[in-house]
């Protein structure tokens, strides 16, 4: 009988330090998916902020530059006004908002999303009309983490850079 109780306590404890770490994993998995997330931003924004810069000097002097990306989770696009980072996720890594520029002087803007059970966050670089990317016909283009910039053409009003 002494034997059988201590069996007994064991499959007890057991069961419970399973139990706690079911419960440890279900919180810390999403916990780090944010953190990743979050930090994926932040990382973006900087070469967000760096990458102004190179567009500006490419649209001024014509010289070739390349602008690098450390993106894993989302992904990066461009149209003929903007560059757009995007990334879709169950955690909570942002509040609903509109578009708003977080950096006038690098041109930079986000917005989020959010529906039941997905946040949608994006960050754009957006020059006004000033700056326009070519992209051979296409209305959206996916870019690489590696983005070279050419200048296509200039004009008095305009500055046409190419994305490859």
């Amino acid at each position: 009988m002494h034997g059988a109780m201590k069996v007994f306590g064991a499959i007890i404890i057991a069961f419970v330090a399973i139990s706690l770490s079911i419960i440890a994993v279900v919180w810390i998995v999403p916990q780090i998916e944010k953190s990743m997330e979050l930090s994926e931003f932040q990382t973006v924004r900087n070469h967000f902020e760096e990458c102004n810069d190179k567009i500006m000097e490419t649209a001024r002097t014509g010289s070739t530059n390349k602008c690098f990306f450390s993106i894993n989770r989302g992904q990066l696009t461009a149209n003929t006004s903007n560059i757009n980072y995007k990334i879709t996720s169950g955690a909570g890594i942002c509040d609903q908002h509109p578009w708003v520029q977080i950096n006038e002087e690098k041109h930079i803007w986000q917005k989020c999303d959010v529906s039941e059970n997905n946040r949608i966050f994006e960050m754009m670089w957006s020059f006004s009309s000033y700056i326009v990317f070519q992209l051979n016909g296409i209305s959206e283009k996916r870019l690489g983490n590696v983005v070279e910039i050419s200048r296509f053409a200039i004009t008095e009003d305009t500055a046409t850079l190419r994305l490859t």
